[in-house]
């Protein structure tokens, strides 16, 4: 199972640069059914350079796509975290929950026993 983490630093020209190749990508895009998960790859990429309302697009997409899926729903949760939305955070997270109880959030994983998380 794969969690976002914390935002990543990157300078500005390289944010540009990237922000352009994910576009170029993301336009060229067809999905033929081929085992890589380009929605989820992007929006974790985006995620991590703290780009919270585009990650948010892509997973947005993959839930189109493959439908409600715990780990998908957690980080959309994260991505409206990112952007202060908390409301539609927890709303995300309690449906990730839902789904699957055998969803550790990152935040139980590190959790003392006494950390009420």
């Amino acid at each position: 199972q794969e969690h976002v983490v914390l935002a990543m630093p990157i300078e500005p020209a390289s944010r540009a640069d990237l922000l352009e190749v994910i576009d170029a990508c993301w336009a060229n895009y067809y999905a033929i059914g081929e085992p890589c998960d380009l929605p989820r790859l992007l929006g974790l990429l985006l995620y991590r350079i703290g780009e919270y309302k585009r990650a948010l697009d892509f997973f947005s997409h993959e839930h189109r796509m493959h439908g409600a899926i715990a780990e998908n729903l957690w980080n959309m949760g994260l991505c409206h975290f990112g952007l202060n939305e908390l409301q539609a955070a927890f709303h995300h997270f309690a449906q990730a929950r839902h789904i699957s109880k055998e969803l550790i959030p990152p935040c139980l994983e590190l959790a003392e026993p006494s950390s009420d998380c």
